[in-house]
């Protein structure tokens, strides 16, 4: 299955935001995350105990950095029957070594 994602205005300014700082985000937001997040909402999310309706996380690898990414990002999220909701994109920035 296929689902459609929805970006809250949140989600969206902070896409903006990285697309901005980071001018490769956007392609990795749509070939990579977005893409994944279509085909299998499910695969290494998180669900939150006790909220409703069931809502998830999602967090990237720091191993990105590599590609000029030297950030994790959570996603969090709602599935619907044929939507994604992605409420909020958390950024934490990793510290140079």
């Amino acid at each position: 299955m296929l689902y459609t994602i929805r970006e809250s205005v949140k989600a969206q300014a902070e896409i903006d935001r990285l697309t901005k700082k980071y001018p490769r985000f956007q392609d990795w937001w749509v070939r990579g995350w977005s893409w994944r997040l279509a085909r299998d909402p499910y695969a290494d999310a998180t669900s939150i105990p006790e909220i409703n309706p069931k809502t998830y996380l999602l967090k990237t690898s720091p191993r990105h950095a590599q590609w000029g990414f030297p950030f994790t990002l959570t996603f969090m999220y709602t599935v619907g029957e044929n939507e994604i909701d992605l409420i909020e994109i958390r950024f934490v920035e990793i510290a140079p070594e």
